[in-house]
């Protein structure tokens, strides 16, 4: 089997179609990163769903490559503000993923992260603590308290809070956060020092 990119043959031969198959799917979430990287939004997208129509064929659609391009062109929608379909895609993207590897993985709490992002900028800031909250319970009992995806968690949810108008509340979260990202990265470290600048305000 010969393999097509774009118009240019890899004189290659590859026996394994689904390695092919793997191949020219990867090829276009690269030329879609590239889009996006120029701000060419519905051209990625069209990359994307090349991608994942290779994929399907492939996989079927329970298959977690089919979960990352949906939560990849969710993602594409969530750069252009499109906070609905951004949610749908993720939500695609969640539900697979539940179905093949279950709810206490990492990959699925960082698809309730995402989705807990938008639902924040969507102003669904109940719904939003509800996907963080559940998130940080995963993280929590994968990594124990002092890992960076926790610290993540918490500023997530602080952020929710602050949106909310619950300044104790969100200062309690960013505190939490501030003090894991200090520990595990250093005080001089982005992450620490946005923290420390928002409980400063916040306090």
């Amino acid at each position: 089997m010969r393999l097509w990119l774009g118009c240019r043959q890899l004189a290659i031969p590859i026996r394994d179609k689904h390695l092919a198959f793997a191949l020219v799917a990867a090829s276009h979430v690269n030329i879609s990163n590239v889009y996006q990287r120029q701000g060419k939004y519905e051209e990625a997208l069209v990359e994307l769903k090349k991608g994942l129509d290779v994929l399907v064929t492939v996989h079927g659609h329970e298959h977690l490559d089919v979960a990352a391009s949906y939560n990849n062109m969710g993602g594409v929608y969530d750069s252009q503000g499109q906070y609905e379909r951004a949610l749908e895609y993720y939500q695609k993207s969640l539900d697979i993923k539940i179905r093949v590897v279950g709810h206490e993985r990492l990959d699925v709490a960082a698809s309730r992260a995402g989705i807990g992002n938008v639902l924040d900028s969507m102003g669904k800031y109940e719904e939003a603590l509800v996907e963080h909250h559940k998130a940080l319970e995963v993280f929590l009992a994968v990594h124990g308290q002092e890992h960076r995806d926790v610290a993540a968690s918490y500023k997530n949810i602080g952020v929710v809070y602050h949106h909310q108008g619950n300044v104790v509340e969100a200062t309690e979260m960013y505190t939490k956060a501030y003090r894991i990202f200090h520990k595990v990265l250093g005080p001089d470290h982005p992450e620490s020092l946005g923290l420390k600048r928002s409980v400063k305000v916040d306090s």
